[in-house]
């Protein structure tokens, strides 16, 4: 069956130790620049699978879906405008920065800034 309450509590509380002790505000009170999710798609709505753009953006919303491959990863983000796929790679991250991607959780509310691409499929 599932972990206890409890066992899910001290393994959050770990992590949000290991957060603090690497120098991350786990909590931040501000994250300016945002844009909508949806505003992000509209503007690249036209791009051809596989198109890549020059354009970075910020976008903020909660982890709906996380899948590793290999040095490659795909999170679903959802704010209240929609959801995007996001793409994390190694080579751009680090395999630290990696393995910070890869440990959290469902639900975790994040931000970042990302070059805007359609995907191949």
């Amino acid at each position: 069956m599932g972990e206890e309450p409890s066992d899910l509590f001290a393994v959050r509380r770990r992590k949000l130790e290991a957060l603090r002790a690497a120098g991350v505000e786990p909590f931040p009170h501000e994250f300016d620049g945002v844009e909508s999710i949806a505003s992000v798609r509209n503007a690249h709505a036209g791009l051809d699978p596989g198109e890549e753009t020059g354009a970075i953006h910020r976008v903020a919303g909660r982890l709906a879906a996380r899948r590793g491959q290999g040095k490659m990863a795909f999170l679903d983000l959802v704010d209240r405008s929609g959801r995007i796929q996001l793409q994390a790679r190694v080579n751009e991250l680090g395999a630290a920065g990696m393995e910070g991607l890869l440990g959290l959780d469902l639900g975790d509310l994040i931000g970042l800034d990302g070059l805007a691409f359609a995907s191949r499929r």
